[in-house]
């Protein structure tokens, strides 16, 4: 039987499967993390336990960890723990969505001002109306599974205008991770010859 994809697999139930997760990442030299906010308590406590700041340090991978800008209480506190947990030995994009960022209470609060400190950049999700996403969740039902985003923009089942606000969506939203790209790669640099 075939192992399941690291994609689908469930790290967040004991350490054992903390530690498989973290022994299965591929070779890379860049590793991106988000923290789901309900699961942020045992990730950073098996992070602690596994020594993981030193251990990407000693196998030469700096994380990047992805920060929501949110007016959501649990969110900012999850946002809180992360940073105080990994500080500077780490890169961090600020993740701005419409649909969780509906004021500028976040711009107020202490982690925003140490994400500007740093020149952390911003990745803005384009908003997608309400019925493009019940299209993409019909086609979804309709197929009774998972629907990749190219996968529904593609799909002749959803309406024109719904394929072509995924399309647009999906061009926005990833060449701002093409721009910062770079950004990532210096900061990497830096912190190995620092």
């Amino acid at each position: 039987m075939r192992p399941k994809s690291p994609l689908q697999f469930d790290a967040t139930r004991t350490f054992d499967d903390f530690s498989q997760m973290i022994q299965e990442l591929p070779p890379a030299a860049i590793i991106v993390v988000d923290f789901p906010a309900q699961a942020t308590g045992f990730l950073l406590e098996a992070a602690a336990h596994f020594n993981l700041v030193e251990f990407f340090e000693r196998i030469n991978v700096r994380p990047t960890l992805l920060v929501f800008a949110a007016d959501d209480p649990t969110a900012q506190e999850s946002a809180a723990d992360t940073i105080e947990f990994f500080e500077d030995a780490a890169n961090y994009l600020r993740i701005e969505n419409p649909a969780r960022f509906k004021s500028n209470e976040f711009a107020g609060i202490a982690i925003n001002a140490w994400l500007e400190e740093r020149s952390t950049p911003t990745i803005r999700i384009p908003a997608v109306t309400a019925a493009t996403m019940n299209a993409w969740q019909n086609l979804e039902r309709q197929l009774e599974r998972f629907v990749h985003l190219d996968e529904a923009k593609d799909s002749e089942a959803l309406h024109d205008l719904s394929r072509m606000e995924l399309d647009h969506f999906r061009n926005r939203f990833l060449v701002q991770f093409e721009d910062w790209a770079d950004w990532i790669c210096r900061t990497l640099t830096s912190s190995r010859t620092g």
